[in-house]
């Protein structure tokens, strides 16, 4: 990109005529500086073997609840969890979630492959709580943004800070305990007790509540078309709580508002979930009701959408199931 730049108008000496005239110095181009911005990672950590949230029953009825959940998907397809970034103005210095000026979206998957996994959790009356869980590595990168004058790098003249950040949160790989052919058998597990990793009670709000007669199984699918509704189907899944799970092993070092950070599961399919399993009434009391909780505020998540509607925005603002966590009541 150049700029003209026109110098002032003077007088010339008189021509051989004799007369006086004025004229105006050509013009000349001058090249603005090319410059690039470049994201450099302050921080990043990651974690092996851990326990993920992936269900989480809060059983305050007086009967016991029996609570499924399978990572899969209804046909061979390759799933894999998302990448979550984090994106806005210096960041790092809120202490709460804000999402006029914290911006999350949900990027491409960090890795796919056939996988299944999940478990069977009874939470009896009395107990209250019980979380399925699946084991993974988990990772997050923390970046700064500059603008630099081509070859110059940050930190050195010529590069300044926009004052732009992003955090970056995923699942770098799952723990693997065996092998069915060619799928992959997530190490997973039930535990009753409450989980150490719980996203923020004020960054949830509740889905509609679903009646669960004793014997009768209530589908999480029905919870995902109340939360998916408008989104093509897209299997975004639940997200699990990463960021709690990544703001607790730094020691809390993180900006607070971290523990807000989910990672989801897609798969390749459009209307397959990635996530599939039920709720169930044990009894002895008569009927219970079943309430999920997603994220209050809006991720964007992408769409699967045919490739004659490229017109169409290739994202959606979402609010999203957080680990899918469900009370009984």
């Amino acid at each position: 990109m150049v700029t003209k730049i026109t110098p002032e108008k003077e007088s010339s000496q008189e021509n051989p005529g004799g007369k006086g005239s004025q004229k105006e110095e050509p013009e000349f181009l001058v090249p603005i500086i090319p410059r690039e911005y470049k994201w450099v990672t302050v921080a990043e950590n990651s974690y092996s073997d851990v326990k993920i949230p992936v269900l989480i029953i809060r059983n305050m009825a007086w009967s016991d609840v029996t609570g499924t959940l399978q990572i899969g998907t209804s046909q061979s397809d390759c799933i894999g969890p998302e990448v979550t970034v984090a994106f806005g103005k210096l960041i790092s210095k809120k202490t709460t979630f804000d999402p006029s000026s914290i911006k999350l979206k949900a990027l491409g998957r960090s890795f796919t492959n056939w996988y299944r996994g999940g478990s069977i959790l009874t939470v009896p009356k009395g107990k209250i709580w019980g979380y399925v869980w699946i084991k993974g590595k988990i990772h997050y990168i923390y970046q700064q943004e500059y603008v630099c004058g081509i070859g110059a790098e940050p930190g050195l003249p010529g590069c300044e800070p926009t004052g732009n950040e992003r955090y970056i949160a995923k699942i770098d790989e799952f723990s693997i305990s065996g092998k069915y052919g060619k799928v992959l058998n997530i190490e997973s597990g039930a535990t009753l007790e409450r989980p150490p990793y719980l996203s923020p009670f004020d960054a949830l709000e509740q889905s509609p509540a679903l009646e669960g007669p004793v014997g009768r199984d209530v589908y999480l699918e029905n919870f995902f078309e109340e939360i998916y509704d408008g989104t093509d189907g897209y299997s975004f899944g639940i997200g699990v709580p990463v960021g709690t799970l990544i703001n607790v092993l730094t020691g809390h070092s993180l900006p607070p508002w971290v523990d807000t950070l989910v990672v989801g599961f897609s798969a390749k399919g459009e209307s397959h979930y990635a996530i599939m399993g039920e709720v169930r009434n044990n009894g002895p009391t008569g009927s219970v009701r079943f309430i999920g909780y997603k994220s209050s505020y809006k991720m964007s998540i992408p769409l699967k959408k045919s490739w004659w509607e490229f017109w169409k925005s290739d994202h959606v603002g979402t609010n999203v199931p957080v680990g899918f966590f469900i009370d009984v009541r």
